[in-house]
C-alpha cells in the first residue's frame, strides 16, 4: 500500500493514475473514509469486495460529479428533484430507481441486478477534484472491514488495510462529520429511510 498526504501537490494526479489502472484508493470523504475504485472496471470492484470481506449481495454507492451526471442513470420524481436541491452536494446516499441498463457503463458487479441505484455527490472537495480530474465514475464503499465501524481517521484506515490489496492511502486526518452518510430510498413520492446519518433530511 502506498500513502500520500492529501496536501502533497502529487496527491491527486496519484490517486488518479491508481484508479485508471485498476487499483484501490482510499480518501477521507465529508463523512468517513472510503474505498473507491472505476465504477466500470470489474476487476476493481472484485477488488473492493475482496479488500472489505463484503458480501456480493450488498451494493457500492456510485460518486458522481453533479446531478446532470446522475440524471443519466437514475429516475429522478419530483420529490427526489426537491431533495437534491436541497441537501446535494453533501452527505447523503440517494437510492432511485435506475434507468435502462443497456445505456449504463457500470460494472455490472456494482450490483446492477436490482432496478435501483445508491449514489452520493460529496462535497468534499478533494472528492470532487477527483472525479473531475479522473473522468471517472467512482465506485465507492466505507473504509472498514464489511459490518465494523467506518475508518474517520488515515490512521485507522491503514491499521485496518495495512496486509491488504489496498493500494493507496491519502492521509487527509479526520473527517468533518465523523459519522456515515444518510440513506434514503425514493420511488414516486415514497422516502423511506434506510440509515439515519449526519444529515437530517426534512421533505416538506
Amino acid at each position: 500500500m502506498h500513502i500520500i498526504e492529501k496536501s502533497d501537490p502529487k496527491a491527486l494526479r496519484y490517486a488518479v493514475e491508481i484508479l485508471k489502472a485498476g487499483g484501490v484508493v482510499s480518501f477521507a470523504t465529508e463523512t468517513v473514509y472510503g474505498l473507491a475504485c472505476d465504477a466500470t472496471n470489474y476487476d476493481a470492484i472484485e477488488k473492493i469486495y475482496n479488500i472489505k470481506n463484503r458480501d456480493y449481495s450488498k451494493p457500492l454507492a456510485i460518486f458522481f460529479s453533479d446531478i446532470s451526471q446522475a440524471n443519466k442513470y437514475v429516475e429522478f420524481s419530483d420529490i427526489a428533484h426537491k431533495i437534491c436541491a436541497k441537501y446535494l452536494p453533501g452527505p447523503l446516499t440517494m437510492i432511485l430507481p435506475r434507468k435502462n441498463k443497456k445505456n449504463c457503463k457500470l460494472a455490472y458487479n456494482v450490483n446492477l441486478q436490482n432496478n435501483y441505484l445508491a449514489f452520493r455527490i460529496s462535497s468534499d472537495l478533494f472528492v470532487k477534484n477527483l472525479i473531475n480530474e479522473s473522468k471517472l465514475i467512482l465506485a465507492v464503499t466505507s473504509a472498514n472491514i464489511s459490518g465494523a465501524k467506518s475508518a474517520i481517521h488515515h490512521s485507522e484506515v491503514n491499521n485496518i488495510f495495512l496486509n491488504s490489496e489496498l493500494d493507496l492511502l491519502i492521509c487527509g486526518g479526520f473527517c468533518n462529520s465523523k459519522t456515515p452518510s444518510t440513506i434514503i430510498k425514493v420511488h414516486g413520492n415514497n422516502i423511506e429511510i434506510l440509515r439515519q446519518g449526519s444529515l437530517i433530511v426534512n421533505v416538506n
